[in-house]
């Protein structure tokens, strides 16, 4: 079957769960875009999702992505893509990409660092494809691209180089996964302060008590849960994250610490607070424009942004993350987890042989 029906530029294709209804029914009317065709990777669901979205049913996504021109496809769930090195997966990604279509991700794809090693995505001698579909996938919600964090460039610069990094990242469980927010966070860690040299986390995992112990994981499939972890690079500089998809709702908050002070970057806006204690600089903006203005909506308005950046021929292409060094840090930290000891990620690199 070829999903070539006629579809207005600002239109979608969803792939989602159906717990993620009520957050693509927020998302997508702020982006001020349409679902033409969902489906979902639970058995026998896409026919309910298409319907709750008003689109057209379709059940195998690698089989969508080989043969839509739809506008854009939303991955909101990763299930059904990237589970192995498979390289039919990277193909029809790749393929998608190369006829226009833009790939929007909320999760991590691939699930672990290992399937972009020697045979998987990103194998250079063996899968050129499967780097053009790790190039061409766009990652929405996650910090690097909110506009708090593009709108404060100016102002970071001028905050010079941090020393500390303090990142929360919560969210409810129909925002998305823990993979979701640990992918953000590290993407923001990576990008500040370079890979650090270790990693020491701890996770625990959602609805254990606390005299409970828990082990993530072995990937980023089915991360659910609560990690924080603890970062230390080779010059002395540390990072703190705080992540979790049970914590009620959405919420960001980016703390660099610098000699110029405290730079803060919320989900609608940043302050500068200089060492002397004085506020520099500030911003806050509205979306009351744009609708999702309830704060149990932050994370899909913040999507929306992402999405109707994707579709929009006047923004600049954000670009892809740099995965496979993210990938690393996700993955070192989930081992971390398991092994209770810090980790590096140089091993794990060498391990996955990325």
């Amino acid at each position: 079957m070829r999903f070539m029906a006629p579809t207005p530029p600002h239109s979608a294709a969803v792939w989602l769960e159906p717990h993620q209804l009520e957050f693509a029914r927020a998302a997508l009317p702020a982006a001020e875009i349409t679902a033409t065709f969902a489906g979902s990777p639970a058995k026998g669901q896409s026919a309910a999702v298409a319907a709750a979205l008003g689109a057209q049913p379709f059940d195998d996504l690698r089989a969508f992505l080989s043969t839509t021109d739809c506008p854009l496809v939303w991955l909101a769930s990763a299930h059904g893509l990237g589970t192995t090195p498979d390289q039919a997966d990277a193909r029809a990604v790749a393929a998608a990409a190369a006829r226009g279509v833009r790939i929007a991700c909320s999760e991590p794809i691939p699930h672990s660092v290992l399937n972009l090693g020697p045979g998987g995505w990103a194998s250079s001698d063996q899968a050129p494809a499967g780097i053009e579909a790790a190039q061409s996938l766009r990652y929405v919600g996650i910090p690097s691209t909110s506009r708090a964090w593009l709108d404060s460039q100016e102002v970071r610069a001028a905050f010079g180089s941090p020393r500390l990094v303090h990142i929360e990242a919560w969210c409810g469980p129909g925002d998305g996964s823990l993979a979701a927010r640990l992918l953000g966070a590290m993407d923001l860690v990576l990008r500040v302060l370079g890979e650090p040299e270790s990693i020491n986390a701890s996770f625990v995992g959602a609805g254990a008590g606390g005299a409970v112990l828990t082990t993530p994981p072995d990937t980023l499939s089915d991360l659910h849960g609560d990690l924080s972890a603890i970062m230390r690079t080779s010059d002395g500089r540390a990072a703190v994250i705080a992540a979790s998809n049970g914590a009620g709702r959405w919420s960001s908050v980016i703390t660099l610490i610098s000699s110029e002070g405290r730079l803060r970057l919320y989900d609608d806006g940043f302050e500068w607070v200089g060492p002397e204690g004085v506020r520099r600089d500030e911003q806050r903006f509205s979306h009351r424009a744009r609708g999702a203005t309830d704060l149990a909506q932050t994370g899909a308005r913040l999507t929306a942004d992402g999405l109707q950046r994707l579709l929009s021929d006047s923004s600049p292409d954000p670009g892809p993350i740099p995965l496979a060094p993210v990938l690393v840090l996700c993955q070192t930290s989930l081992l971390s987890a398991r092994t209770r000891n810090p980790e590096s990620p140089e091993s794990v690199r060498r391990m996955m042989l990325v």
